[in-house]
């Protein structure tokens, strides 16, 4: 295949390397809670759209909530890759992405590599001030810039970043900045974060994230956190933590800390 615009995927293992001239890909399976994989997207294709509308499609579907599972990008050539959330439900249906991962290679691991050090996530779809949008966890460990935006609200929880990973030990040299940015999302923002992560980063390095416009956005960490002034927080209302020591020295804007992430 070449030369087709318009990619549009079900569920199942998509290699683009022999998909040249594709500008524009649309993940829309149509059995709710399916996967998919996609590998080696070329540089020149780093915007992928996650659409339900087949399943919202047909009588009395309009509504429905939609669900994807595992979206696993995988090698893929750019540096930066963005994610539109299009939630198709007509009043308040929910669109949920059970996994993100965004990794090498996982068959060739030491020689093909994941570029992707910025990762955007847009949250849209059509115009209903109740619909939502849910990324339950992203697996991202070389990613160290995540930018949220989109007028629709989002909830998504970032469990491996900045060369920290889900499994395994922290190597500090191999641990970068962190920088979460929602400060152009107008739809209410829920960021949870691993504090694996978070301490990890603030041991070694800086941290900073930022809340939107919404007058409800709330930062969740998951666990016991210990941060210092290396980390700082912005335009989140609510900061939410289970136990541990939050330093606010670098911190504008918070309303509410929860002494519980729930």
């Amino acid at each position: 295949f070449k030369n087709f615009q318009n990619y549009e995927i079900e569920a199942g293992n998509h290699n683009f390397t022999g998909l040249p001239g594709v500008q524009n890909v649309l993940v829309a399976n149509t059995v709710a809670g399916t996967g998919n994989i996609l590998r080696n997207l070329p540089a020149e294709l780093s915007t992928v759209t996650v659409t339900g509308k087949n399943q919202t499609a047909g009588a009395g579907n309009a509504n429905n909530d939609q669900s994807f599972g595992t979206l696993d990008f995988q090698a893929a050539k750019g540096a930066e890759l963005t994610l539109n959330l299009d939630n198709t439900a007509l009043v308040d249906g929910k669109l949920t992405v059970a996994q993100l991962l965004v990794q090498d290679d996982v068959n060739n691991p030491a020689t093909n590599l994941s570029a992707v050090r910025t990762l955007n996530v847009v949250s849209t779809g059509i115009d209903s001030a109740l619909t939502s949008n849910v990324v339950t966890s992203i697996d991202a460990v070389k990613v160290n810039k995540f930018n949220f935006s989109g007028d629709h609200a989002l909830t998504a929880k970032i469990d491996a970043a900045s060369g920290v990973p889900v499994l395994g030990a922290v190597v500090a040299n191999q641990v970068t900045d962190l920088k979460v940015d929602g400060s152009t999302m107008t739809g209410n923002l829920t960021v949870g974060v691993s504090t694996k992560v978070a301490n990890a980063v603030d041991s070694n390095m800086t941290a900073s994230y930022k809340g939107g416009e919404s007058a409800k956005d709330k930062l969740v960490f998951d666990a016991g956190v210990f941060t210092t002034a290396k980390t700082s927080v912005s335009g989140f209302e609510t900061v939410a933590f289970s136990d541990g020591q939050f330093n606010a020295v670098n911190t504008t804007g918070v309303t509410l800390y929860e002494s519980k992430a729930d």
